[in-house]
Order: structure tokens, then C-alpha cells, then sequence
């Protein structure tokens, strides 16, 4: 998920567990070029599951317009945007089932995640969960998977938290 900041241009966000212990990982955009590029991870937080990465490129990227995550509603539609499995360029739609959910993964606790019955897949995660009006109000980070079954229920960090990430890297 590509954001923009005042002087901050080349940005990039994701999870931690995507980029794993890297230092350097190749990333896509959901731009429509289909280009590749490489980017150097320059902050990641286990806790909260982000990473920060700078594009290394000279291209001009579009920006997604950040929401504000303490005005999210159970109720409220949701966009996913992934790409689940490979599919590339993939949306799904949903609503808020919770925008308070406390999770557990491998021992590390996440309190006070969005709560999304939108598919979110292995592949979804470190893509932004937006609202009706276009801005991001979560970073896609996790899926419930009892038993390897399906089960609707996705989870992203709230934006408020990722900016509060951002801020200290």
C-alpha cells in the first residue's frame, strides 16, 4: 500500500510477516503497470505486524488517502485489496464486523484490530482495507482459518495505529 506524506514520496507499507527478516524485497503496485520494483526495508514492528519499505525507484506513484480508524462502525462497507493466492489486482467487499477485536497469533497478541467478514486470503495481507469514501482505515494483516476451512472472518490493523508506526520510523 503506497501513501504519501509531506516529502515522503517512495513509501510503502505492508506486514511484518510478508518481508519476514529481510532487508530487500521486490513489491508490486496495484497501479496497473504491472512493473516490479525493488525496495529496501527500512523499519518493521512485530508487534503491531508492520513494515516500512522505501521504493527504489525514480517512478512518480499514486497515493492512497489515509482515513481516520476511530471513526470506523460495525456496519461500515469495506474494500479489501490484495492479491489472494497470486490472483493479482483482487477486491473484495465486506463490512466492519468489529472495530475492536483483540487477537492472538503464535503467541503474539494484537488488541483492538478491524474485524471484516471481507475475504481476506494469504496474499491480501499487507494490502489496505478501505472504506466507502476510498481511504484506508486498516492494513490487511490476518484471517481466521479453523480447521484450514474458510470462515469470512479477516482482521487489519487500524490506519491510527499504522500512522502512529510511520511516525516513529
Amino acid at each position: 500500500m503506497h501513501y504519501r506524506q509531506a516529502g515522503v514520496h517512495h513509501h510503502h507499507l505492508t506486514t511484518f510477516r510478508t518481508v519476514g527478516k529481510a532487508t530487500r524485497v521486490r513489491v508490486s503496485l496495484f497501479s496497473g503497470n504491472r512493473k516490479h520494483y525493488e525496495a529496501d526495508v527500512i523499519a518493521v514492528d512485530p508487534q503491531t505486524d508492520l513494515a516500512l519499505l522505501k521504493i527504489l525507484a525514480n517512478d512518480v506513484f499514486p497515493a492512497i488517502i489515509l482515513g481516520n480508524s476511530d471513526l470506523v462502525e460495525i456496519g461500515d462497507i469495506v474494500f479489501a485489496v490484495g492479491s489472494p493466492f497470486g490472483f493479482s489486482r483482487t477486491v473484495t467487499m465486506g463490512i466492519v464486523s468489529s472495530n475492536r477485536r483483540d487477537l492472538s497469533i503464535d503467541g503474539t497478541k494484537y488488541p483492538d484490530l478491524i474485524q471484516t467478514d471481507a475475504a481476506i486470503n494469504e496474499g491480501n495481507d499487507g494490502g489496505p482495507l478501505v472504506n466507502i469514501r476510498g481511504e484506508v482505515i486498516g492494513v490487511n494483516m490476518a484471517y481466521y482459518r479453523p480447521n484450514s476451512r474458510f470462515s469470512g472472518i479477516g482482521f487489519a490493523v487500524p490506519i491510527n495505529d499504522v500512522r502512529n508506526f510511520v511516525t516513529r520510523n
